[in-house]
């Protein structure tokens, strides 16, 4: 008997959520049996096709999708996995339409996306057999309007991500911050402190990110920027080229509900990283053993200075951190509740 026929309805190869919460689950679903089909966003959820404009981009994103619809009627599939919800936008028939054609129905939720559309998030999350929720905020949440919800934290894939080497002695140190562009304005939470720190001390603050337009939004003074192009072929090599990563983030409804991945990736790479104490960060990191959070202009001058400082206890704190992926944030470790969530109770199949 053949395993369960699972339909994976993603953003978009480049989105963040599909990159590193479903594809990579997709060859370790096959290998134990289950089939797996992926149908992407098209365009993806968040970009428009030049020269067609967002107008017709969005047509051809709903004609895309209702062919998927079509598709998902004629293949029967025992479970569809919804990445966050269809489009960006308060509709929700669509999700429906999906719902009505196979037997488990899967929301998988890495963001706050109840903060725009309340009511969407209501009915998509109530017509889901199970959701996946990024962090116990996001959980909470979910838990109002479906039963059965699992904590599958966006987790980090090991085989991509090798140690850092540690920096030599006459090497200007490099602080690194990597994420979308939309995202770079979380840097000014951090910005004084560098400002600080670059009126002492050496160092590079290293940006990847997709467009070099946004950093030149951001008010650096002292601080020396470089900017890197993010592509997924090298992100991972840019990451181990930092010696402190850093994810600052305002304490704001949206931020409190954010899965901390980058703050993963850094510590994935045994390397120190400093975080604002905002939602997920703090339930990651233990202060001073596994990273550093920071949540006054001294917290984070503080903990740069120590770590530049103390490079052996820096080193320390890099180990602990990866073991802290090794044991908690790895795909691996979290594997089984993806697969629990596709087969169920198992009767369904």
């Amino acid at each position: 008997m053949s395993g369960p026929h699972v339909l994976f309805l993603t953003s978009g190869q480049s989105v963040p959520s599909t990159r590193y919460r479903i594809l990579p689950y997709l060859p370790r679903l096959q290998a134990a049996g289950i089939c797996c089909d992926l149908a992407q966003s098209f365009p993806e959820k968040y970009k428009q096709l030049f020269p067609m404009g967002w107008k017709a981009s969005r047509l051809l994103r709903k004609m895309t999708r209702r062919i998927d619809l079509w598709k998902a009627r004629r293949r029967n599939y025992d479970a569809i996995i919804l990445e966050r919800e269809i489009f960006n936008d308060p509709t929700w028939h669509l999700e429906a339409a999906f719902r009505a054609v196979t037997r488990r129905f899967i929301l998988d939720l890495d963001d706050a996306i109840f903060l725009n559309y309340p009511d969407k998030f209501a009915r998509i999350a109530g017509m889901a057999d199970q959701v996946l929720a990024g962090n116990q905020a996001l959980a909470a949440e979910s838990r109002k309007h479906c039963e059965n919800v699992t904590v599958l934290p966006t987790a980090i894939d090991l085989d991509e991500y090798r140690f850092s080497s540690p920096r030599q002695p006459n090497e200007v140190p490099v602080i690194g911050w990597i994420g979308t562009a939309s995202n770079v304005a979380y840097l000014k939470t951090a910005l004084p402190a560098l400002e600080q720190l670059a009126a002492h001390r050496r160092f590079v603050l290293r940006i990847v990110t997709s467009h070099k337009s946004v950093i030149r939004k951001l008010p650096f003074r002292a601080v020396n920027v470089e900017f890197h192009r993010w592509s997924a072929q090298t992100a991972t090599t840019q990451i181990r080229q930092f010696d402190i990563g850093i994810m600052p983030l305002p304490d704001g409804p949206w931020e409190r509900y954010k899965c901390g991945f980058k703050l993963l990736q850094y510590m994935a790479c045994n390397m120190p990283a400093v975080a604002s104490p905002v939602g997920v960060n703090s339930e990651i990191i233990t202060h001073g053993v596994n990273g550093f959070l920071a949540g006054t202009t001294e917290d984070w001058l503080e903990s740069f200075n120590f770590i530049l400082d103390t490079p052996e206890h820096a080193r320390f704190v890099g180990e602990a951190a990866r073991k802290r992926i090794e044991q908690t944030y790895c795909i691996d470790v979290q594997f089984p509740k993806m697969m629990s969530a596709i087969v169920g109770n198992g009767q369904d199949f």
